[in-house]
């Protein structure tokens, strides 16, 4: 559990010291939900707080790829027992920003790749079980700028995660974050000479 933590750790770190010319960067935090679209899912784990901290690696025109992720926390009573349960979800996405000429208010759509480690834990059990799972998601959202740097955005993303064996609990859900966002601007950026 710790490993994946610091690898999630690492490679963020990695993506946003990174330089490249047509990098446009930001560092998001994200608080939302975690809502599971399976029957078999929402009777055991309900609705889960979410943590992500991403970036952009990648920003051209209207087009760029963030990198995010974080944690999810729950913990519950099932069958007179407690039941915590840790997800560690990290994203790639490919965003693209509609125009809206006029207009403070920035709608946005994408898609992408993600990767979920899980760990459930019954205080009944002597070991957690672990699960990893892939899959793909598809978001839509509003940003809005407030200050010079500074921008919030409201995003729901819809996640289908492979289920990794056949007693695994199917993941896949939705997201509803509310993201602030803080425009690095040229601090980062490197000049081509």
């Amino acid at each position: 559990m710790m490993w994946s933590r610091n690898l999630i750790c690492k490679a963020f770190v990695i993506m946003l010291l990174s330089t490249n010319s047509v990098m446009g960067r930001y560092i998001a935090v994200k608080v939302g939900l975690y809502d599971f679209t399976s029957e078999v899912s929402r009777d055991f784990y309900s609705t889960t707080p979410l943590l992500l901290v991403g970036t952009n690696i990648f920003e051209m025109a209207r087009l760029e790829i963030n990198f995010s992720a974080g944690m999810a926390y729950n913990k519950i009573s099932y069958s007179d027992s407690k039941h915590t349960l840790n997800m560690y979800p990290a994203f790639v996405t490919m965003v693209y920003n509609l125009p809206n000429v006029g207009s403070r208010v920035q709608p946005y759509f994408g898609s992408g790749l993600g990767f979920l480690a899980k760990f459930d834990k019954n205080e009944m059990l002597p070991n957690p079980h672990i699960n990893y799972t892939y899959g793909y998601h598809i978001l839509a959202g509003l940003k809005t700028h407030l200050k010079k740097r500074y921008s919030i955005a409201f995003t729901m993303q819809y996640n289908s995660f492979t289920p990794s064996n056949t007693e695994s609990i199917n993941v896949s859900g939705v997201i509803h974050t509310l993201e602030l966002r803080y425009n690095l601007g040229k601090l980062l950026k490197t000049t081509n000479k």
